[in-house]
């Protein structure tokens, strides 16, 4: 699989199951006058946190820990002050020790901007790679698969 192809289903809401709100400050713009980059890319980290938080006891200081390995975006739409947004995540596929997501940020009629994530899951101590435990794999599914 081309990480960087999204399919045109993963432009509607439909294809998401986890979802977080947000909204567009002012201070996220650009010299340009609409969401800077940057600003796009910590949309998705606040959906991937809250995820995260609800699906793995104690984290972030658990002993398997989630790490974003590789992270495509692709800018869809412009997003300006003050949208509301609606930023969803979807398991696309769990590897022997990775899981991917793909996420999406919407604003009240139109997807403005897709990624996937790939996460491998280290273990805390030795910070090796390491096999998700059942109860993680099963609970990021049911959020968000």
């Amino acid at each position: 699989m081309n990480p960087a192809h999204f399919d045109h289903g993963l432009k509607e809401r439909s294809a998401y199951k986890f979802w977080v709100k947000d909204h567009v400050r002012f201070t996220d713009l650009d010299a340009l006058g609409h969401v800077s980059a940057v600003r796009t890319n910590e949309f998705f980290n606040g959906v991937r946190a809250t995820l995260f938080y609800r699906a793995i006891e104690k984290w972030p200081r658990s002993q398997q820990l989630p790490v974003l390995k590789l992270s495509v975006i692709q800018h869809v739409r412009e997003a300006h002050f003050p949208d509301e947004l609606d930023i969803g995540m979807v398991i696309e596929e769990f590897g022997r020790t990775s899981v991917t997501a793909v996420l999406g940020v919407f604003n009240a009629s139109d997807c403005l901007a897709l990624s996937r994530n790939v996460f491998v899951f280290i273990d805390a101590v030795t910070r090796m790679p390491t096999i998700p435990t059942d109860q993680i794999k099963e609970n990021f599914t049911k959020l968000a698969g």
